[in-house]
């Protein structure tokens, strides 16, 4: 990274390098290496902004794709130093000189697939018959390391589905919302949507689904594509722009997190779905049917240390008559999924996934100290989901794991 580099050295020097975000980074705590330290990466950074360590080094480029972007350190470091935009910053650089030969897969991926709704419904259906025939078996046999991660990461793929442009609300009407389903939601979470829609309605919100949305861009802006990243921006706030609402939502916390990032000067809001309507009255006569079940809650990364609304997921889920909440003892650590990291770094990724997951379930099931054992874990994010319910399947654990929103939708009574 020369001088010329965008990179904000300015907001990098606002590091004083105090170490107080030490403790809170997941790659330090595995390795205690500084230079998995989101100050070490700063330095490290900063350095190769300033022409002294070569934009090439594999020291820098291995540090710097490890970090999950979890932004912890952001949360608690007194300085104020934006870290998710410095290591956006410097990963635009880094892809920019990575070599074509590995950049193809993710390439493909991003740009022929991603961006494009009808390849994204045309993926899904030819995996969805791999799936249903035994085919998608054979990709263990693959020799491409990606392919065989990405097929073990993946559910079963629910039937397909067609979203319609508008759903009334039920009962007093309260105003109107429109939905961002997402690209990897509209495909494999659709059950968080649907879960979306109905609640909406029944608290008296028309929701609009918004024919021309696409997807929000993380996955390109934290992999150093931030042309593409603006490119779907643009693209999604033309799909919005025609539709006069109260707010657009988002199930999943992560593309909330970034569609409100990417429209700072926004005039609606943008929120998760949780969120907004735990700020709402509680409709009138409305009681959810009772669920004697213990509930282990996850709060992923995006929710607690970027829209910093993770509260607003217990509110709802108390509302359920005889449900036995049990927040995870350390809330704040990251769960490994990280968007494309649980691909591209499956060693750590499946690490700290498995933390959640000993969290969630007691060591031994005899044990009195968490009594009665979950059975259900939620999450709000279909990236952490997919990661916990992938390691879930290979430890061969009876956890149901789900969006709080899907299992408020269960428990909902018949519409009068």
């Amino acid at each position: 990274m020369p001088a010329s580099t965008p990179y904000p050295l300015a907001q990098a020097d606002r590091c004083v390098m105090c170490g107080l975000c030490l403790p809170h980074c997941p790659t330090y705590r595995i390795s205690l290496n500084e230079g998995e330290s989101p100050r070490g990466r700063i330095a490290l950074m900063s350095a190769a902004a300033r022409g002294q360590l070569p934009a090439d080094s594999d020291h820098l480029r291995d540090h710097l794709d490890h970090c999950l972007g979890c932004r912890a350190c952001e949360r608690i470091c007194p300085s104020g130093v934006p870290y998710g935009e410095l290591i956006d910053a410097a990963q635009a650089q880094l892809q920019a000189g990575r070599p074509a030969s590995t950049r193809g897969l993710q390439r493909l991926a991003l740009d022929g697939i991603l961006k494009h709704p009808r390849r994204v419904r045309a993926a899904a259906a030819v995996l969805r018959l791999a799936q249903r025939s035994g085919l998608a078996r054979l990709a263990n046999v693959i020799p491409a390391p990606a392919i065989r991660r990405a097929a073990s990461q993946l559910p079963e793929l629910p039937p397909s589905h067609s979203w319609q442009p508008y759903y009334p609300p039920s009962g007093n009407p309260r105003g109107e919302v429109a939905l961002f389903t997402g690209c990897l939601g509209s495909v494999a979470d659709i059950a968080s949507n649907q879960a979306a829609i109905t609640l909406l309605n029944r608290f008296g919100y028309g929701v609009h689904v918004p024919a021309g949305q696409r997807c929000f861009g993380a996955l390109h802006q934290h992999s150093g594509d931030s042309n593409g990243a603006a490119a779907l921006t643009r693209r999604n706030q033309q799909a919005f722009a025609a539709f006069k609402v109260e707010a657009i939502l988002a199930t999943a916390s992560a593309c909330t997190l970034t569609l409100r990032e990417a429209n700072p000067t926004r005039q609606t809001d943008i929120d998760e779905v949780s969120a907004f309507l735990a700020r709402q009255p509680w409709p009138a006569g409305l009681t959810l049917r009772s669920l004697q079940q213990s509930v282990a809650l996850h709060h992923p990364c995006s929710q607690v240390h970027g829209l910093r609304s993770h509260a607003h997921t217990a509110e709802l889920l108390q509302r359920i008559p005889g449900i036995q909440l049990q927040p995870l003892p350390t809330q704040a650590r990251c769960c490994g999924a990280a968007g494309s990291y649980m691909l591209r770094q499956p060693a750590l990724s499946d690490q700290l996934g498995n933390e959640v997951l000993d969290q969630a379930l007691p060591a031994d099931p005899a044990s009195p100290a968490r009594t009665p054992a979950p059975t259900l874990l939620v999450s709000a994010n279909i990236g952490c989901v997919i990661h916990l319910q992938a390691l879930a399947r290979q430890r061969g654990e009876p956890l149901e794991i789900l969006h709080p929103l899907t299992l408020l939708q269960r428990q909902l009574p018949p519409p009068p």
